[in-house]
């Protein structure tokens, strides 16, 4: 062992020297070292990375040789050269070139032997870890096919080979060990396009029925790791996941973990479907059982799916502050055996609730355990998950400690490690900290501000740090500047380096004092880079835009009308309903009335839509387009059918909220489909799923929106009127939404009075109503009228002066009387027996009279750039009609041609329509 680190000691003088090498000096490194051998993972898609995990002493393994095929004995004893006396240690001193380097075997049985409980931990600490995990965990189950694999070719060649067995045994893999070697194949770099990622994913989405929890937690990483690829797979998954939650059964700890996992890794998708408040009721349920808890690692766990599922729960479903006591017991009772980061992420949650729990205690215990961390602490890594810790918990004399620790090891600090330290001082008063830390910090900024621009996550960091905090000096900022325009000339804005820079851009948009230069350098090199995909981009230069100071105000602006249009040219040639959606909400989100919309871009884009929704539409596809037309109140019959035969085709139809959204839209555009009666099917099975959820304004939204399009489920709107159900409603909806809910009770009531005379039910929105409308609206028999100013404002259809002269004065019509049922009609006017008005003044209204009902048709009451009334209007109208009412429609597109241009031709009109 001695001769080995002998030979390494001139490469080990190499690195200390390069100790922060820009990526230029790295590919010489590496080009001149042939036995580094990085992985693909590292070379392709990570190269800041290894810029970390090259840095340190560890560097000395990557020249250790693959021919030598040390045992995990050898690395032992190579780690105890280093001075390693744990796992974690020696972990630390490891790279995933270097476990590559053992043979097959003593590598998989090395980090098997760690536990899997531990692996997972240390996973979180060490992301190169996973690769290198699960290709030893393949390697094991699938040992009698990879003792064909010589334990002397290269690494690239042992990946190829070992790719090649997976592709001819996968079938045979059961569904835990085909979803991690999926998900290494990922991680080790292959595309998501290769075949054999396909072959995989096609297998396991064939078992995704019959999976466990456990591997639904890994597949929910797949998924998450090629979220575009394969939405399918994602919705399969949620499908099962919901199956699960159903099932009546006690789940075990562990899969409570493994449903956080597959729970926070999906969270996009879930918003709307009710999982995630499942989720929190289990939890809240096992965070009172004494064995749920008992783990520190555990507690991490908890927390931090608590933190990443917090604005995706109601608030009726999780109790936060009482699963907040519980963490807090949890920790005060395993204190002693809580990780750094452990309690950095409990501490950060606790803090939210530090006014209602009592923290004298916990913060007590907290510093003692950090004060005993600190004796054992080796790495800066390990200091850093302090630092937000003891921002919550503000205490001196621990801070004083933990900075004396840190300014120790500030040489062996990396750039990630860096933006850490950066954002705690952010945080932190810098008042807090020594003169001493804050100059050697500043030296080391300035030595490294020519490497430092290639790692765009902490630029973030070390910006605000320059210009929120006041202790830097001058020509640290001018070098750290200088090197930054230096690097913004030559970036390439690829998509995930572009997505950073904006991110940068955001940042420094709230510190003015950044120089000219570097705003103007982001704004160009983002003027060059316009793809189906940057409608990420347009959002965050949106939201900078509002931030920014005001000379770059038009700047923004002009950048965003230049990368919308040269987006609308490339509508055509999209090929995902994934890249295209979000366009059009950019589209028709930039405008204040969707009515102003250009008809030649809706046009472009609908076409679109309809093309790719002729092929297929996934799940996850079709709320983003329902919602869209939503928005729009877009009618297209051709791609209503499409949508509706499309949501009748996904097996898998999980979020229910999608297909009450698609229903509302059709309702909302009074269009009853082609498959009309086998959606409605399936809209009740919807019901019957909510009717076991106990979801009671789902229930009511469901009929509301089906009695819209006459259909009366005679049975099931019994027992939504009943006197139980009703209670039960009033109970779920209090909150801030609640008239929303309230009015679609209404709405279902007044069309089953009106529409279902059959079913018997009783008219009790009166009170609602007069509430609702105001004091002057009242339903009455005797219908009399006030001539009093209505909140409702009339079209601007200037009709009054031909209905003066047609119908005799005002005193013969009212304006924006009141039906029953609470309608509002703009004007209604009185005819006797003989077809002459009346005036609607009168006390006594004989039965024979006729009501006539005078409703003006602005564009909003049609649907989007089309002659279709809206299906609310079409609804009014039925109504009216059953009322009694002679319903007298003017359309704005009638009233405003040139045909009705003079006065005369306007009371033609308006008589025609009255008394004929």
């Amino acid at each position: 062992m001695a001769g080995l680190t002998g030979r390494c000691g001139p490469t080990l003088m190499l690195l200390r020297k390069l100790h922060w090498y820009p990526s230029s000096a790295w590919l010489s490194l590496s080009n001149s070292i042939p036995a580094v051998g990085v992985s693909p993972r590292i070379l392709l898609h990570h190269q800041r990375r290894a810029m970390r995990f090259f840095l340190k002493p560890h560097a000395m393994m990557s020249q250790v040789s693959p021919s030598m095929c040390l045992t995990a004995k050898d690395w032992s004893l190579l780690c105890r050269e280093l001075s390693c006396t744990s796992p974690v240690e020696f972990l630390c001193q490891l790279d995933e070139h270097s476990l590559q380097t053992c043979s097959p075997n003593d590598t998989a049985s090395y980090i098997i032997q760690l536990g899997h409980c531990q692996m997972q931990s240390l996973m979180k600490t060490f992301p190169w870890l996973e690769g290198s995990y699960h290709t030893a965990y393949l390697q094991l189950n699938l040992s009698d096919k990879l003792e064909e694999v010589s334990q002397h070719v290269q690494d690239h060649d042992r990946f190829l080979e070992l790719r090649r067995c997976l592709g001819q045994v996968y079938k045979e893999c059961d569904d835990e060990y085909l979803a991690y070697s999926l998900l290494m194949l990922l991680y080790l770099g292959v595309p998501p396009q290769d075949t054999l990622i396909h072959k995989l994913l096609f297998e396991l989405r064939s078992r995704i029925e019959n999976m466990n929890i456990q591997t639904l937690s890994i597949l929910s990483r797949v998924c998450k790791a090629m979220p575009q690829l394969d939405t399918i797979t994602v919705s399969k998954s949620i499908h099962r996941l919901k199956e699960l939650l159903q099932e009546d059964r006690q789940w075990t700890c562990d899969e409570v973990d493994y449903l956080l996992i597959t729970a926070t890794k999906h969270t996009r998708y879930l918003t709307f479907s009710g999982i995630t408040d499942q989720v929190a009721r289990i939890l809240t349920d096992y965070v009172h059982k004494d064995d749920y808890l008992c783990e520190p690692k555990r507690i991490g766990n908890v927390v931090s799916a608590l933190r990443k599922l917090s604005g995706h729960i109601s608030d009726y479903s999780c109790d936060f502050l009482e699963i907040a006591v519980q963490i807090q017991v949890a920790s005060l009772r395993h204190m002693d055996k809580l990780s750094f980061r452990d309690l950095d992420n409990i501490c950060d949650y606790l803090h939210y609730y530090q006014s209602i729990i009592a923290p004298s205690d916990f913060q007590l215990k907290c510093e003692e355990h950090i004060m005993h961390l600190l004796e054992n602490a080796s790495t800066v890594r390990e200091l850093s998950n302090l630092l937000r810790a003891l921002n919550v918990l503000s205490s001196n004399h621990v801070l004083a400690a933990v900075e004396s620790k840190i300014c120790e090891k500030l040489d062996d600090v990396d750039l990630y490690l860096m933006s850490r330290i950066a954002k705690s001082f952010t945080t932190i008063s810098p008042d807090r900290f020594s003169s001493k830390t804050m100059k050697k910090f500043q030296q080391l900024i300035a030595e490294r501000a020519d490497y430092m621009t290639g790692y765009w996550t902490g630029m973030q960091q070390l910006i605000g740090l320059f210009y929120k905090q006041p202790f830097l000096d001058e020509d640290v900022k001018d070098r750290f500047v200088s090197a930054l325009m230096r690097y913004l000339k030559h970036v390439d804005y690829r998509w995930s380096e572009t997505s950073t820079v904006l991110q940068v851009l955001v940042t420094i948009s709230d510190y003015p004092g950044l120089p000219d230069p570097i705003f103007e350098s982001i704004l160009l090199g983002v003027h060059r880079w316009a793809t189906p995909e940057v409608y990420h981009l347009i959002n965050r230069i949106n939201r900078a835009g509002h931030k920014l100071v005001p000379k770059f105000m038009s700047q923004v602006k002009e950048l965003l009308i230049v990368l919308y249009s040269r987006l609308l040219e490339l509508v055509p040639g999209v090929k995902s309903l994934y890249y295209l959606t979000p366009l059009v909400n950019k589209s028709i989100g930039s405008h204040r009335n969707q009515y102003d919309v250009d008809p030649v871009v809706l046009e472009k884009i609908m076409d679109r839509i309809l093309f790719l929704s002729s092929d297929h539409i996934t799940e996850y596809s079709l709320g983003r387009i329902t919602n869209i037309l939503l928005r729009l109140q877009y009618f297209s019959p051709i791609l209503l059918d499409s949508m509706t035969r499309s949501a009748l085709n996904l097996k898998t139809f999980t979020v229910k909220q999608t297909a009450l959204a698609l229903l509302n839209l059709l309702q909302k555009v009074g269009y009853r489909p082609v498959d009309c009666s086998d959606f409605i099917s399936m809209m009740m099975e919807c019901y019957d799923q909510f009717s076991q959820e106990k979801q009671y304004a789902d229930m009511v939204c469901v009929l509301s929106y089906l009695s819209s399009l006459q259909y009366f489920p005679l049975k099931e709107l019994k027992d939504v009127f009943s006197i139980d159900f009703l209670e039960s409603f009033d109970k779920e909806i209090q909150g801030p939404f609640q008239h929303i809910h309230k009015n679609k009770l209404m709405t279902l009531n007044r069309n089953c009075v009106l529409e279902c005379p059959e079913l018997d039910v009783p008219w009790f929105h009166d009170d609602y109503c007069r509430q609702k409308y105001g004091k002057f609206f009242f339903a009455s028999q005797q219908h009399k009228c006030q001539h009093k100013k209505w909140s409702k404002q009339l079209p601007t259809l200037n009709v009054k002066p031909a209905l003066d002269k047609v119908l005799g004065g005002v005193e013969f019509y009212s304006v924006n009387s009141p039906s029953p049922y609470y309608y509002i009609l703009d004007f209604e006017c009185i005819l006797d027996e003989k077809g002459c008005p009346v005036p609607v003044h009168l006390r006594q209204i004989k039965s024979t009279w006729q009501r006539v009902a005078i409703l003006l048709l602005d564009p909003s009451l049609y649907c989007l750039h089309s002659r279709r009334l809206a299906g609310a209007i079409q609804i009014q109208l039925r109504h009216l009609e059953i009322l009694g009412y002679k319903t007298v429609v003017i359309p704005h597109f009638e009233w405003n041609s040139m045909g009705l241009a003079d006065f005369d031709a306007q009371c033609d009109y308006i008589h025609d329509k009255i008394f004929k």
